[in-house]
């Protein structure tokens, strides 16, 4: 995602520390972003399966710390549970 946020920063947060994590607000880029590099990508690939990753987020501390994600949380009735968040964002 570091990748994607030097190209383009509006999909995504910048956490306390200077980097960059993906905006899993549905009110974002991201989502329309995703969906358009999957219509092209599906054709060239024979398989069911693509990985995006996120394993190797160690801390959703970022997204606990920001206004837009927390109020997004809010409204889908999460509290402030960031797993939740997450599973909206790898699942939708």
């Amino acid at each position: 995602m570091q990748i994607w946020g030097k190209g383009y920063p509006d999909l995504m947060i910048t956490c306390d520390n200077g980097q960059p994590l993906a905006d899993p607000t549905p009110a974002g880029q991201m989502y329309a972003t995703v969906e358009g590099l999957l219509k092209e990508f599906v054709p060239l690939f024979r398989t069911d399966f693509i990985h995006f990753g996120g394993d190797e987020v160690e801390s959703l501390n970022c997204w606990a710390a920001s206004p837009k994600v927390q109020a997004f949380a809010q409204s889908m009735g999460y509290g402030n549970n960031m797993d939740a968040v997450r599973n909206y964002f790898e699942t939708t």
